[in-house]
């Protein structure tokens, strides 16, 4: 909406113009948060509300700082149980125990390897851009033509709210799930902490499942 919102007035203010102007509606810049706060309040929904697909076990999500911890993290939890599933059923020759362990090894070290490469151009490196233009746009067009575009006050968005009304968007309209609104937000220790972790039990295993980790290095970095 932010975005729409901004090529709307920009659009219109600049019809007649032949300037060129680059506009920046960042929100991390006008309202700045951490990818902490992100994590906490989505997997917070998460577990008031599970999904029927999520897999048995609780679900968290851990981003670790150092790259070296990530690698040891990612061996020990997920490729070793991975090879070591796919060369057990190999052994026995069950066709059927092959493909599950060929899927095994498939979403939890084919995957998740290719999707922590994607994130990481995102989760190493800070990028922040600058969106003065954006705020200064509101002096441009008469008021009531501004307030016709709310996601542009950006700086008034309950943030905290935001990330678990997004997950009840995921669960109701992508997963067709019948969804519960998140209630209002508890700022109890039951509810947000500070431990982390993307871990899904797989319903065949009968212990505690792999856990998927992505390597970033600094929780406290503005997204």
């Amino acid at each position: 909406d932010t975005i729409v919102g901004t090529i709307i007035v920009v659009s219109a203010t600049r019809a007649n113009t032949d300037a060129f102007d680059i506009f920046q509606p960042n929100l991390g810049y006008l309202n700045p948060f951490k990818w902490q706060m992100m994590i906490d309040y989505s997997v917070d929904y998460w577990r008031k509300y599970p999904s029927k697909y999520q897999a048995k076990g609780t679900v968290d999500l851990q981003l670790i700082p150092s790259k070296s911890l990530y690698q040891l993290y990612h061996l020990t939890q997920n490729k070793i149980p991975a090879f070591a599933f796919l060369q057990f059923a190999n052994l026995t020759g069950n066709k059927k125990l092959i493909k599950k362990a060929q899927k095994f090894k498939k979403f939890y070290v084919d995957r998740l390897e290719m999707s922590n490469h994607v994130f990481t151009a995102i989760l190493m490196k800070e990028i922040n851009y600058k969106s003065e233009k954006l705020e200064a746009l509101r002096h441009e067009i008469p008021i009531e033509d501004w307030n016709q575009f709310p996601a542009l006050e950006v700086k008034s968005i309950d943030l905290k709210n935001y990330f678990r009304t997004f997950s009840y968007g995921v669960k109701n309209f992508l997963l067709k799930e019948e969804a519960s609104f998140p209630s209002p937000l508890l700022e109890d220790a039951d509810f947000i902490t500070n431990s982390i972790t993307l871990r899904t039990t797989p319903s065949h295993s009968t212990s505690q499942g792999p856990t998927t980790f992505y390597h970033t290095q600094n929780l406290s970095q503005d997204i």
